[in-house]
């Protein structure tokens, strides 16, 4: 029972998140790696270069280029999940809650 339960969660958290700001038209594709995430902003669509994203309690920021698409690496072991931020350079926020994989082959 542990392992279905523990494979049933990994499943719900290994999908990629979604977060969608409907009278912005904007789109957040997270997904979750073991070592970070990939995060993927578009708008209409279209990728969007220039959003700053930082996770919450880990240092730095990152922006997206030309492709809308960027990897934050999360160093720390003991993250596991977190707050995704997006800063739009119209001023525009977003946040979504993420889950790290986890390496744990147990």
């Amino acid at each position: 029972m542990k392992n279905f339960m523990s494979t049933l969660i990994a499943t719900v958290f290994c999908a990629p998140s979604f977060a969608v700001s409907v009278e912005s038209n904007i789109e957040l594709n997270i997904t979750s790696v073991e070592q970070g995430f990939w995060v993927s902003v578009s708008q209409l669509g279209t990728p969007v270069e220039g959003v700053k994203l930082s996770l919450a309690n880990e240092q730095g920021s990152y922006t997206t280029p030309e492709n809308g698409v960027v990897f934050i690496p999360t160093d720390s072991v003991s993250t596991r999940s977190g707050r995704l931020s997006a800063t739009f350079e119209d001023g525009t926020e977003l946040s979504k809650r993420v889950m790290l994989l986890s390496d744990d082959k147990s």
